[in-house]
């Protein structure tokens, strides 16, 4: 899987509805981390995710690391026990969060910044998911090594 560390990712829910959507990213959104050649990535994505996948490592000029033969929807054992061999998950508010912590696994959000405007379309419920940024807050200083965690 290459050098550490081994970081899993999700950007959106398997379940994406008009009134849901502005809560995950889309895979662009991505950037910042999938640019990083420090981080060797894996795909904890579940639902309709293959086509994110195959644009990603094009776009990004990279390997998302992928297990074919795991159902990540379905096989919660098997995702937990993918998840607690990683040394941090990236995620939106989906499963994956809390089964990487419930695994005593660093997990740090996809934060959206809400743009004014977007603040103001959001309380008339015209949001567009155009003024949504996506960032990611990662302590660079952090350790990733299990031996590290309390």
């Amino acid at each position: 899987l290459g050098p550490k560390p081994h970081v899993g990712v999700s950007w959106k829910s398997p379940v994406i509805t008009p009134e849901r959507s502005p809560n995950y990213t889309m895979i662009d959104d991505w950037a910042p981390i999938f640019t990083n050649r420090k981080l060797s990535l894996i795909n904890l994505q579940c639902g309709n995710y293959q086509q994110d996948l195959a644009d990603a490592n094009k776009n990004f000029n990279r390997i998302i690391h992928d297990f074919d033969d795991l159902d990540l929807y379905n096989d919660l054992d098997d995702v937990a026990a993918l998840s607690q061999a990683l040394d941090l998950t990236i995620s939106v508010s989906t499963a994956v969060a809390a089964i990487s912590a419930g695994v005593a696994v660093c997990v740090t959000g996809a934060a959206c910044r809400i743009s004014s405007r977007c603040r103001e379309q959001s309380l008339s419920r015209t949001t567009q998911r155009a003024h949504y940024q996506w960032g990611f807050e990662i302590d660079r200083s952090a350790s990733f090594d299990r031996a590290d965690r309390s």
